[in-house]
């Protein structure tokens, strides 16, 4: 009965071995950052409403349709909550958003192309719920350093 029972505990262990040592993922392109793919289930689903404000990055250039929004040097700081439009590049920048707590902030990226080598290129500070969104149809990058 021992030897029995040592078998059977043998071939479970082996077992969960196996399938916990798996590669589940048969895309060999699963290293790609351009072809993967994040899927999130929430409770509920929400929808970006009409924009309130244009941002439209550009290095040293940024240009913003509205109020609630500073852009020096490549930051841009959105500190009123609303609906904002990101789209441009910044190479070497950053988008902070620094809004009440008691508002919900969305921001819809359209075509946005945001690198920061030291620090989160999209960088929430304070927000009661920011909602990140991507345009359909677009291609949208985000970028940080490795180290901060």
């Amino acid at each position: 009965m021992n030897k029995r029972l040592i078998s059977i505990i043998s071939i479970f262990s082996l077992c969960v071995a196996m399938t916990g040592c798996s590669n589940k993922n048969n895309d060999s392109s699963s290293n790609s950052t351009e072809n993967s793919q994040i899927t999130t289930t929430s409770p509920k689903s929400e929808s970006i409403g009409e924009i309130d404000i244009y941002i439209k990055l550009s290095d040293n250039n940024t240009t913003v349709d509205g109020e609630g929004v500073t852009a020096e040097n490549n930051t841009i700081t959105i500190t009123n909550a609303g609906t904002y439009s990101i789209s441009g590049s910044l190479s070497d920048g950053q988008v902070i958003i620094n809004t009440n707590k008691e508002e919900k902030t969305y921001i819809l990226l359209d075509g946005a192309n945001i690198t920061c080598s030291n620090s989160a290129a999209i960088n929430v500070i304070s927000s009661k719920k920011t909602v990140i969104s991507l345009a359909d149809g677009t291609k949208n990058y985000i970028r940080d350093g490795s180290e901060f």
